[in-house]
């Protein structure tokens, strides 16, 4: 819709500062008092903020009952000066605006593609009675999640791909550099599925207090996500200033990220 496409450029912009300012604020008059001197700052529309404060994630598109959220692209700075070095140097990457599924992909969802395609391996742990449909599909390899995105692409005429680790990252960060996907505050297990505290993945969407910026859901542990790229050690999403990049010509090894219910809260920060 029109009205989207006008607030898209300042939704990267404003719901940080809205996230940042609520948390910090005291008062309800404190909260105005911030907002209002950001927004004068940042040169938001006074109507574009309140806006968001009512709708701070954009409508979802569904698509064979998966909910694509947009990402509007544009400029961002990936990795961390604090990471290991596979997350460095700290540059910047242009992105074309973009959708992403607003969740996992589910064991219902894969179990479609694979009765319907006749692809695919079978997912892991699928048949325990206590493994409901929508719980994140597990134990797939690279292809077999290439092969659901192709799938999903001849049924609806779409362009369907797994995303490239730079869309990954912007999705997961919003664009302002934050640690985790919800902020700089330390994972909780209200923020995240982590640290081997469940014995498993959760359900998808169960931790919508960790949601990115952009609406997107458990990109900081719960399961590992594939992106489309090959894994390089020796490049971060190329060189400086590149647009779109997709990484590296070819490899041995695809690249993973986001972490898991496993993984400890240093391995499921955005970079």
């Amino acid at each position: 819709p029109a009205w989207e496409r006008f607030i898209a450029p300042h939704r990267r912009v404003w719901v940080p500062v809205f996230e940042e300012a609520r948390s910090r604020a005291t008062t309800t008059q404190d909260l105005t008092n911030m907002l209002h001197a950001r927004r004068v700052e940042l040169g938001v529309p006074r109507l574009v903020a309140q806006y968001f404060e009512i709708h701070p994630y954009a409508e979802p598109e569904e698509v064979e009952g998966i909910h694509f959220v947009p990402v509007c692209g544009g400029s961002f700075r990936a990795g961390s000066a604090d990471g290991r070095d596979n997350e460095r140097p700290v540059h910047e990457v242009v992105l074309a605006p973009y959708r992403i599924s607003r969740f996992p992909i589910t064991v219902g969802q894969y179990l479609r593609f694979r009765a319907e395609s006749g692809r695919g391996r079978e997912p892991a742990r699928w048949g325990d009675k206590d493994w409901a449909p929508r719980r994140p599909v597990t134990g797939v390899s690279w292809h077999d999640a290439r092969a659901f995105c192709s799938w999903l692409a001849e049924r609806t005429g779409l362009d369907v791909d797994l995303p490239t680790e730079a869309q990954w990252e912007l999705a997961a960060t919003g664009g302002d550099g934050r640690l985790w996907p919800w902020g700089s505050a330390p994972p909780t297990e209200q923020l995240a599925v982590f640290g081997a505290k469940n014995g498993g993945p959760g359900l998808v969407g169960g931790r919508p207090a960790g949601v990115s910026p952009f609406g997107v859901h458990d990109l900081a542990g719960n399961v590992w996500e594939w992106c489309s790229d090959w894994y390089d050690d020796a490049t971060y999403l190329g060189r400086d200033g590149l647009e779109d990049p997709a990484g590296p010509g070819a490899g041995a090894r695809k690249v993973l990220r986001g972490g898991c219910f496993t993984s400890a809260a240093a391995r499921i920060r955005c970079a």
